[in-house]
């Protein structure tokens, strides 16, 4: 009879040592596991920070280098085309005064002054000031205003919340500008409507137009396609503002744009 105990006892001492055996290795494993998921995480986290560091540099670049191009048009090119219209003119009254015809010299001015008007219109898009001076609404605005033979609407609301965030207003700006400009170029459209709604938690972009759109599928299969720097931009931009644009393919076409602000506005 105590033989029986005992023998019992040992097998339950024995069941007892190998459930706490594998419950050791199981929360052993689970502990792995987390670690290797945190590790994984982490890395991860590195890799995306990695990457929108290196985005955020080449984008930096390419500003850098664009307001030396607009500093150069304006500056330098732009001021000899104004001296050479002027003295164009003066030429041209000489000639009208003494009765010879000046007519080839008005035709120079013309070209000179279209000229002056295309290096004045790359200056804005190269340096668009009104957005550094007056905000990212007054600077679409502007852009919006240029457009003819379409019918643009635009409203603005909450602009005050991107006050302080001068790289979020020239990132939005870029892709808006580069969004509309392949609606113009590649969309036979009538319409055109923006708008800009922003929160404390997020600035919404929409563009929503007559055209007959693409998908998010198609968008990305053209950039990977593409030899310019247009879509890719798009896409560089979208990624270092942490946002999301969806693109819609419908009878009103629709593009959004939805960039978080991490309670950007500082009071």
């Amino acid at each position: 009879m105590v033989n029986e105990k005992t023998i019992i006892l040992t097998v339950l001492a024995g069941s007892l040592f190998i459930v706490v055996i594998i419950i050791f290795i199981f929360v052993v494993g689970i502990n792995y596991r987390k670690k290797m998921i945190e590790r994984d995480s982490d890395y991860q986290l590195q890799l995306k920070n990695k990457e929108l560091e290196m985005l955020k540099r080449v984008i930096e670049t390419q500003e850098t280098e664009r307001q030396k191009i607009a500093a150069n048009l304006h500056d330098e090119i732009n001021p000899l085309l104004v001296s050479m219209k002027h003295v164009l003119t003066a030429q041209a009254r000489e000639l009208a005064e003494r009765g010879i015809d000046s007519s080839r010299i008005s035709n120079q001015n013309e070209v000179i002054n279209s000229v002056i008007e295309n290096i004045q219109s790359s200056t804005r898009d190269l340096s668009p000031r009104i957005l550094y001076k007056f905000g990212l609404a007054r600077g679409i605005n502007s852009y919006l205003g240029d457009i003819e033979g379409v019918d643009v609407r635009y409203d603005f609301s909450g602009e005050d919340y991107l006050e302080h965030t001068e790289t979020i207003n020239l990132n939005i700006y870029r892709i808006t500008l580069e969004l509309i400009n392949n609606i113009r170029k590649y969309e036979r459209i009538t319409k055109l409507h923006v708008s800009l709604n922003c929160t404390e938690r997020s600035a919404i972009l929409r563009i929503l137009h007559d055209g007959e759109g693409i998908t998010n599928e198609e968008f990305n299969q053209y950039a990977s396609q593409s030899r310019g720097i247009g879509l890719n931009s798009i896409i560089a931009r979208v990624k270092l503002l942490e946002a999301r644009l969806d693109l819609t393919k419908d009878k009103d076409s629709e593009i959004v744009l939805e960039v978080p602000l991490f309670n950007a506005r500082k009071d």
